[in-house]
């Protein structure tokens, strides 16, 4: 057994070592991803005075020591957008929130640190080394890859029960009624719940089979088979929402390649709902009752789900702006799952709202850059990776779907859709962008 603690502190200069790679996006790529995949989840270590060390953060703050150490140079090709300034009115209202609520300015700066080394830092990594075709191109195939190699222990605790985590870490991250699934089991692997590790795998599975195939094809053996791994540990996750989400995928991938504008109707759908919703009304109670005839218990938890967005509501029209500082102190007897609720009721309506638009900036420059270069790789690995975004911020409407690797990816999107449009003759760049299928041939 390893103790958590420990590989949570040691996996900041792993990562750090990792980056002493002559090629910088695959220590980047090797960090981020292997730290998402093998370390602990649902533990942090909390150092006084710093911020708490946890999954989240950890990959990062060796990636930007490991930066520091051996590529300085690549800090320059960080490039801000307007749309960074959404980070700042966010800790702004994180700090604001905790004023107005009574639990200090120290509480706020020390919730503004964490979204600032869980979410902003990786979020300006991704942008450094994935702004190129080139070095995107290379994540994806590591992507890929790890994905392949990670279904293997999916399916061995599909059958022998997900005791990977309780082996190497000693504990078991989630409640353990919610992963026996008949004479099998949802495996978890390392990953703190069976859902967001399905949706790795749709993406996974998806990605390899289509907008990836042809690169794969070319530059591993066998590559054009590669799908076939991370379909089966699609298929043994036993969950319906990566199911869905994968479906969805490969329909509308088809469907949006010659009707871009049709990335956009779900995700602006879902927030119409919820903004309904938030409205006192409830337009979606009458689709249980449809869910109920194909699969009765999906439709209990929906219902309570619908509830629950229904109850909360109320709360948050009491408390709009700054939210409730806590959970606690915003929840009631029901649970949910609401991405976009629990922001909203923590740390306000409004940093809520220009949260989830930094989300759909960035669906919007993978639109945009596919758009420019139709009918080559570069077009159709972004519009894949814009159907995940739009399809992760509707769905983080009633759940959280908005995973590790699809912040990685909407970042990689914003820094490559600007270097594209500074015309800048970069290795991987707009140059190579207009030779159509070179990469893939």
């Amino acid at each position: 057994m390893i103790p958590y603690h420990l590989m949570l502190v040691a996996w900041i200069p792993i990562s750090a070592l990792l980056m002493m790679d002559k090629k910088p996006v695959r220590g980047f790529a090797i960090a981020m991803l292997a730290g998402m995949l093998l370390l602990p989840s649902g533990k942090s270590l909390i150092l006084v005075g710093l911020p708490d060390l946890d999954k989240g953060n950890v990959a990062p703050l060796g990636v930007l020591l490991g930066t520091l150490a051996f590529h300085p140079n690549y800090v320059m090709r960080f490039r801000p957008r307007l749309a960074d300034l959404i980070f700042l009115i966010v800790m702004a209202f994180m700090v604001m929130t905790s004023m107005k609520n009574g639990h200090g300015v120290y509480d706020g700066l020390s919730t503004a640190r964490g979204f600032l080394f869980n979410f902003v830092l990786p979020v300006m990594l991704a942008r450094i080394y994935c702004s190129t075709l080139n070095d995107l191109a290379y994540f994806l195939v590591i992507f890929s890859v790890a994905a392949a190699g990670y279904a293997f222990p999916a399916l061995w605790e599909w059958r022998m029960s997900p005791q990977l985590h309780r082996t190497f870490y000693g504990y078991f991250p989630h409640t353990w009624l919610q992963f026996r699934r008949g004479a099998f089991f949802r495996p978890l692997v390392f990953f703190g719940h069976a859902l967001p590790l399905g949706r790795f795998f749709a993406f996974a599975a998806f990605l390899t089979m289509l907008p990836l195939r042809a690169i794969l094809a070319k530059h591993l053996p066998y590559g054009k088979w590669l799908f076939v791994a991370p379909l089966i540990g699609l298929i043994v996750s036993m969950s319906y929402g990566p199911y869905g989400l994968f479906a969805m995928l490969c329909g509308l991938y088809y469907v949006a390649r010659k009707r871009l504008w049709l990335v956009y109707v779900i995700p602006v759908a879902a927030a119409i709902w919820m903004v309904l919703v938030l409205m006192g009304t409830q337009p979606m109670f009458g689709v249980v009752d449809q869910v109920h005839k194909l699969n009765p218990q999906r439709a209990l938890s929906l219902e309570y789900r619908l509830e629950a967005l229904d109850t909360y509501s109320v709360t948050i029209r009491q408390e709009p702006i700054f939210g409730y500082g806590g959970w606690n102190s915003a929840r009631n007897e029901l649970a949910t799952d609401s991405a976009f609720l629990i922001w909203a009721l923590t740390k306000g309506l409004v940093s809520a709202s220009l949260l989830f638009g930094w989300w759909f900036l960035a669906m919007h420059s993978c639109v945009n850059v596919a758009r420019r270069y139709g009918g080559t790789p570069l077009a159709d690995l972004m519009l894949g990776i814009a159907l995940l975004l739009g399809l992760s911020i509707a769905y983080s409407m009633i759940d959280d779907a908005l995973d590790y690797h699809s912040m990685l990816l909407a970042s990689a999107a914003l820094g490559l859709e600007a270097v594209l449009r500074r015309g800048v003759p970069v290795p991987g760049g707009a140059a190579v962008a207009r030779q159509g299928y070179a990469m893939s041939k």
